[in-house]
């Protein structure tokens, strides 16, 4: 990966702001004005969370943290960190660099993510086009021409139609055995905020029943995947093909960049793996979890790397 911006809406204002209001994180500003969650204890303790961050960039981040307004004598943060290799669990070392204002970050991946290697395919939008389709898609895509006769495709309005689509998503996510990790109300509020830049395009039965929804969010030009669920009687009529090709044909035709189709794990979910790989696309990774502690130098390594360790141990 380049050393270009990450993009995702993750990093957004709207994003962030919506988390606050619906959880107990805070917003923190750094000395750079970038912004990011956190949890505070008085102005003794913090814990940060950052999303994205260049492997390059993280001693400059956490140095901007460190000469913000608000300090603290413990920072424990939780970043998601590009551009590095992966480490699984064998490998999991703590490594450590001086940081300013007399602090030092000893720093280590978490232990559940060397459970997963999540990677995304991006689409370069403005040379895709239907030949960038492995043979087993455009065959796919095909065969969901047959679903036309049961069903109809159209926009999505996510303002309006919230509790259809969170009861596709939830069923979706329960059907393939996980955790949607976001409150309806959350969704509710990022949607309020970034509605603009959401597009979304759903699958429709006879009874105008939502059977299937694939959306993307649009920050700086670039489509990311946002939603994407389907219940089992969408699946015989290959309709998430038809759904994700013209979604991406929507984006395309809107003139963005390239189209971030979110991460996947071969290994975790072949399925969806393949679903994506078969689209056409460069694979980067998402980038792995690591945890942090940044504390004075006067306290002693050992005892700072026993809780780096306890707390990598727990996330």
């Amino acid at each position: 990966m380049s050393k270009e911006k990450f993009k995702h809406f993750s990093l957004t204002t709207d994003w962030l702001e919506s988390k606050s209001k619906f959880s107990k994180w805070g917003i923190f500003i750094s000395n750079n004005g970038k912004k990011h969650l956190i949890l505070r204890i008085k102005n003794i303790f913090a814990i940060h969370w950052f999303s994205y961050i260049l492997q390059e960039d993280l001693k400059n981040e956490i140095d901007e943290t460190i000469n913000s307004k608000d300090s603290f004598l413990i920072h424990l943060s939780i970043l998601k960190l590009l551009n590095l290799p992966y480490v699984n669990n064998k490998s999991r070392k703590i490594f450590l660099f001086k940081t300013s204002k007399n602090f030092k970050t000893f720093i280590i991946p978490t232990k559940s993510s060397t459970n997963s290697r999540a990677e995304n395919f991006i689409i370069n939008l403005s040379t895709w086009n239907i030949n960038s389709l492995s043979k087993n898609w455009k065959r796919n895509l095909k065969r969901s021409e047959r679903s036309f006769k049961n069903f109809s495709y159209k926009e999505v309005d996510l303002l309006k139609d919230l509790d259809m689509v969170y009861e596709i998503i939830i069923k979706s996510a329960t059907m393939k055995k996980y955790t949607y990790p976001y409150t309806k109300d959350f969704l509710s509020e990022v949607i309020k905020k970034a509605h603009k830049n959401i597009i979304a395009l759903g699958c429709f039965n006879s009874k105008n029943e939502l059977i299937a929804i694939r959306a993307f969010y649009i920050v700086d030009e670039i489509a990311i995947d946002f939603i994407a669920a389907a219940l089992p009687e969408s699946l015989k009529d290959y309709v998430t093909y038809n759904i994700a090709f013209n979604l991406i044909m929507r984006s395309k035709n809107l003139g963005l960049k390239s189209y971030n189709m979110g991460g996947a794990d071969l290994i975790i979910n072949k399925g969806v793996f393949n679903f994506k790989k078969g689209i056409g696309g460069k694979l980067i990774s998402d980038g792995q979890i690591y945890s942090a502690l940044t504390i004075k130098d006067y306290v002693p390594n050992f005892l700072s790397k026993i809780i780096l360790k306890i707390f990598s141990n727990l996330l």
